[in-house]
């Protein structure tokens, strides 16, 4: 393996369990380092990198070629081949990634599990995994397509949004819609998994709470409010005026 960067490192970031360290050289590679032994995993390979939630795979994104490639740290290998696209989500559980190409505006879905695409790429513009890692969203245009990544079937019918906010329970999504005429944006909720609508949709937006996992708030300035909602129970539990 090669020990060192031909110029000189940009950058480095350090794998969630502290383990692993990736440099980011000038001359477009990046190289994996085992902190334990402070030797190199692999030879150079092009592209900056990002690390999984939990640190067990990391994504390398070749700007120029627009590709990524996943490798895995536990085999210390390139897992298939590298495919087009830059955007890299993985889920928190680690057992999917997407991998989005803006160009060809598509998303590629893995599972991780078993090294593998999940069918052909999606016509997307973007993604979103549930907090609890059982729920894609797939966002085109106007319209956002849920889907399960238990059964690995789309969840009911396409819903109106052009970007969703997963409430940190997963009960909850809300779809949003920006009008650049009166440059506001309308939220819409729906209860997961039946995709009913939740309330009256609202233009403002949508805060989550740092360590609460079970409600979130509602800003509406044209009202003047600021709603808590719970998303156990799916109703507004307290409202604040002015």
């Amino acid at each position: 393996f090669s020990n060192a960067h031909v110029s000189r490192v940009n950058s480095v970031t350090l794998s969630p369990d502290k383990n692993i360290l990736l440099t980011a050289g000038e001359d477009g590679k990046t190289i994996v380092w085992d902190l334990k032994t402070f030797q190199p995993l692999s030879d150079p390979i092009t592209g900056y990198s990002i690390f999984s939630p939990g640190g067990k795979f990391v994504a390398f994104v070749d700007g120029i070629k627009n590709t990524t490639t996943l490798w895995s740290l536990a085999s210390q290998q390139v897992i298939g081949r590298p495919f087009s696209g830059q955007n890299v989500i993985f889920s928190v559980d680690e057992k999917f990634v997407t991998v989005g190409d803006a160009i060809k505006n598509t998303v590629t879905l893995w599972d991780l599990t078993v090294e593998q695409a999940i069918g052909e790429p999606l016509v997307a513009q973007s993604t979103a995994f549930s907090p609890d890692s059982k729920t894609l969203a797939v966002m085109d245009g106007y319209t956002t397509t849920l889907w399960d990544l238990t059964t690995q079937k789309v969840i009911g019918e396409p819903i109106t949004g052009q970007s969703v906010i997963f409430s940190p329970d997963s009960r909850i999504l809300a779809a949003s819609v920006y009008d650049p005429i009166s440059y506001t944006t309308k939220y819409t909720l729906f209860d997961l998994p039946t995709l009913q609508a939740v309330g009256e949709p609202f233009q403002g937006s949508l805060l989550t709470i740092p360590d609460v996992k079970d409600a979130f708030i509602v800003v509406e300035p044209i009202k003047n409010t600021v709603t808590f909602w719970e998303s156990k129970t799916k109703k507004p539990v307290a409202v604040i005026d002015g």
